[in-house]
Order: structure tokens, then sequence, then C-alpha cells
């Protein structure tokens, strides 16, 4: 009798060891669980905040945006080269010549920390310079 008295407290230690286990496992899932909802919520927030970021700065260059860019390109008829600020439509002076035009610049007075974007005659872009103080 003794034997299975032994026995059966035994599998009854081991069922309660079990129990121990799965209810530890349990609680385990559930703090993993909690966890990994805590980390996703802070990394949208800092999604968030980073995005946010992108906007203010995407908007603070596009209100500068060519506002410190000089064009020297070919008229529409093609004809002539025109220097104009690249942010107005209005050419400020036309050239027979290109280098005419690159001369103009040099002598502006306000050019100065501006850049100077110089197209080929196809309208792709040749060279961007930007003019230092002197």
């Amino acid at each position: 009798m003794d034997k299975l008295n032994k026995q059966k407290q035994k599998k009854e230690a081991q069922k309660k060891e079990a129990q121990k286990k799965e209810a530890q496992k349990k609680v385990n899932r559930k703090a993993g669980a909690i966890k990994a909802a805590e980390t996703r919520a802070k990394n949208k927030k800092i999604a968030e905040s980073k995005k946010e970021k992108r906007v203010i700065a995407g908007k603070k260059a596009a209100e500068t945006r060519g506002k410190n860019e000089y064009l020297i390109q070919k008229t529409s008829d093609g004809k002539k080269w025109e220097i104009r600020k690249r942010t107005s439509g209005r050419a400020t002076k036309t050239f027979k010549t290109k280098k005419e035009a690159q001369e103009f610049y040099k002598n502006i007075k306000n050019a100065n920390g501006k850049k100077l974007i110089t197209k080929k005659k196809d309208g792709k872009v040749q060279k961007v310079v930007k003019k230092v103080i002197k």
C-alpha cells in the first residue's frame, strides 16, 4: 500500500508541478504581450513625431525653395538666353549668348550667397554654382 500511496503522491506532485509551469507560462505570455503592446505604442509615438518633423522641415524647405536661385536658360522661342529668379515667371534680362548672361550674373549686386543654375540648350541642368561673397 505504501508504494501505491507514494506513486499517487508522486503523480499528484508532478501534476501540480505541471500546472504551476503552465500557469507561469500563461503569466509570461501575458507579460510578453503587454510589453509588446507597450513597445508598439512607443514606436508609434516615435514614428509620428519623426513624421511631424519631416512635414515641418518639408514646409520650411518649400517656403525657401527657389528664392535664392537664379536660372540661365534658353528662352521659350529658343533664340536667346535669359536670366531670371527661379521663382519668377518672367526673365530679368535676355542675351544673345550664354556667356553674356553669366557675366551679367557676376555683376548682380544682390546675388551674393545665391545659387546660379545654368541649363543646356535642351533644358537639362549643366552646372550649379553658389556665388560667394568676395
